[in-house]
């Protein structure tokens, strides 16, 4: 199955608080290539409303572990966040998403820097 990699700079993993054995491009290609599903790397945080942060039905997270999401907020009201996950930027996407990139409108294209907000 043909993937798509993208990566945003602006998170880097820190070693002495990711465990980099599991939160790497390798092991999220790895998890593409047994499931088919896309991934996305997320990671806790305390300030959800700086983040896209998202929904994954209540599931908690295990720490390498890999389970659905059903949507993303982009920088939410901390009362309203869906979760305490944080996309850090880093997305192992599958051609699934030309189409719905196809769909979306221009103005959105140009109006949002993160492509979060473009495949929920």
């Amino acid at each position: 199955m043909n993937l798509w990699l993208l990566f945003w700079p602006d998170v880097i993993l820190d070693e002495y608080e990711s465990d980099l054995s599991q939160d790497n491009l390798a092991e999220m290609i790895r998890r593409f290539d047994e499931t088919g599903h896309s991934q996305i790397m997320v990671e806790p945080v305390a300030d959800v409303t700086a983040y896209g942060v998202v929904d994954c039905k209540g599931v908690e997270l295990a720490p390498g572990e890999s389970v659905p999401m059903v949507g993303v907020v982009e920088k939410p009201k901390a009362d309203v966040a869906p979760s305490n996950l944080a996309i850090v930027g880093r997305y192992v996407l599958s051609a699934d998403i030309w189409p719905l990139l196809a769909k979306t409108p221009p103005e959105l294209v140009m109006k949002f820097s993160s492509p979060t907000q473009l495949i929920c």
